[in-house]
């Protein structure tokens, strides 16, 4: 059959129109695998434009003349088949005009509801038939149904059967000429290329707006550093000042007095604890020595249940505590000056930044460094997320996201 304007001709009962509504945008809108091109060189673009009349004619058109125009302007005729259809005398004249011209082929029936042929058996009751009459019969030269059957492959929308989306694509592939077996692969193919472009592209968003949030958040910690510098040197300083009081058993008053003071304009919790520890010592200064070192503490962390205490001092270890007892539960060499030490996994691991440039990952209960990673410049810091799936450091211009799991990384460069 030649090119025509419509690659098909939608009939339907207009008590199916919300059917008919969906099938149009459905065919219209279909994406052809492009596979199918290199076997198929003359298939269409698309399946655009479908005929359906309300949406094609305009208000005061004459049916009897437009109807048959578009027929004879279509390559093919879709039927929409149920009850409603197979009563419709509008169906069935549309079925006998396109036959008249094209004879019994390039029609595609697709069953909505109902039983085909219950008028030529006793199984179901005759109101039931979906399939119009001039749809099971052939027809004569003027266009008169014979006694002839003709030999109707349909495919269904009840879900018993083919279910919508099935019965769409066998009528997509009959229209098309192309064998269901292999049509339905290469759209499943196509589907599952879209589903992983889609994924990838997402991908590739969520990266994105992950290094624009982490970009944003280094840069409101950079803005703060300063005044935090100038508030934590003022802090330190009132702190060392208490403890030369404290360590004065002549002026425990007023170490008392710094004490509380520093815990009203710490910075952190961690300042607060820490202030609060040092000021409840005083009360028990003469009954229990708390904990001795032999180094100056550069600093310390108290476990989320406050079971256990971290600190890191002067001679590059970090010290696991038992609050409740005091007992040494552990040492953990670093290569130099800790800087900063934060508990992972159910306070079972700790995360380390030493010398400024070395991460470590050290396991408390084995004391084994799962992970160490080396750096070239000063690092300013590290955290991870909620999971403790991502390790995140960072020095001026790169932040560096480690997969603890499988220590790969990624890099955001701020330039």
């Amino acid at each position: 059959m030649p090119t025509k304007k419509y690659k098909a001709f939608l009939s339907y009962s207009h008590a199916d129109e919300d059917f008919g509504k969906w099938l149009h945008k459905q065919l219209e809108r279909y994406k052809i695998p492009k596979k199918l091109y290199s076997d198929y060189p003359n298939l269409p673009k698309s399946l655009y434009p479908i005929f359906r009349d309300r949406y094609e004619l305009n208000a005061g058109d004459d049916l009897g003349v437009e109807i048959p125009k578009a027929l004879a302007d279509s390559e093919a005729l879709i039927v929409v088949c149920s009850p409603n259809s197979a009563n419709s005398k509008w169906v069935n004249q549309e079925i006998i005009d396109f036959k008249k011209m094209y004879g019994e082929e390039r029609i595609f029936p697709i069953i909505i509801g109902g039983e085909p042929f219950t008028k030529e058996s006793d199984k179901f009751e005759d109101s039931l038939e979906c399939f119009p009459e001039a749809l099971k019969y052939r027809v004569d030269g003027d266009g008169n149904l014979t006694d002839e059957r003709t030999s109707i492959l349909a495919s269904s929308t009840i879900e018993k059967e083919d279910g919508r989306e099935l019965a769409k694509l066998k009528l997509i592939a009959g229209v098309l000429e192309i064998s269901f077996g292999e049509f339905y692969r290469r759209d499943e193919e196509q589907k599952k290329r879209d589903r992983n472009r889609l994924v990838l592209i997402w991908s590739i968003v969520a990266l994105v707006m992950a290094g624009f949030t982490v970009f944003s958040w280094i840069q409101k910690n950079i803005a703060k550093e300063e005044t935090l510098k100038t508030q934590n040197a003022l802090y330190n300083n009132t702190i060392e000042q208490g403890v030369m009081y404290r360590n004065n058993f002549n002026e425990l008053i007023k170490a008392k007095h710094i004490f509380a003071k520093t815990i009203d304009f710490s910075l952190n919790k961690q300042q607060e604890e820490y202030s609060t520890l040092l000021y409840n010592s005083i009360n028990n200064i003469k009954l229990k020595i708390f904990f001795h070192f032999d180094n100056s503490i550069r600093g310390l962390l108290f476990s989320k249940h406050g079971k256990y205490l971290l600190t890191w001092s002067e001679d590059k270890t970090v010290t696991l505590w038992n609050i409740e007892n005091q007992k040494k539960l552990g040492n953990y060499i670093h290569d130099g000056f800790v800087s900063e030490v934060k508990f992972m996994n159910d306070e079972k691991e700790i995360l380390s930044i030493s010398n400024g440039k070395i991460v470590k990952l050290i396991n408390l209960l084995t004391g084994s460094e799962e992970l160490v990673i080396g750096y070239n410049k000063q690092l300013r810091g590290m955290h991870f997320t909620k999971d403790e799936k991502y390790i995140f450091v960072w020095d001026d211009k790169l932040i560096k996201v480690w997969n603890k799991d499988i220590k790969k990384r990624n890099f955001f460069n701020q330039t």
